[in-house]
């Protein structure tokens, strides 16, 4: 723990056998940021795009183009995903198995 209602950690996503789940915190937060272990957040090369953190805020989830949830704000903590939609080649992996991350939430 960081000072008071400020979190920050590393999460390391095994195979929960859900495409999505939440991440438990004791609280609500007021921002949730979360990043993958190389420090990225999104890719595009133009064909393919990749989700894998963001800033989300209490009513605002974070979403793809395509209007899609990928990170969002909930009671007690925050809801990661998975998901891949092969027409679109939409990647949203921040519920990603063997993958880490590392999240900093402000209560």
């Amino acid at each position: 723990e960081i000072g008071s209602g400020l979190v920050g950690s590393e999460m390391c996503i095994r195979d929960s056998g859900t495409a999505s789940r939440i991440i438990p915190l004791g609280f609500t937060p007021k921002a949730v940021f979360v990043w993958n272990s190389n420090g990225e957040m999104y890719y595009s090369n133009g064909s393919i795009q990749q989700y894998w953190g963001g800033l989300a805020l209490p009513g605002v989830p974070c979403i793809t183009s395509s209007k899609r949830t990928y990170l969002a704000i909930e009671e007690q903590g925050f809801q990661v995903y998975y998901a891949y939609y092969e027409s679109s080649k939409l990647y949203i992996q921040t519920n990603l198995s063997g993958s880490k991350y590392l999240y900093l939430a402000i209560g």
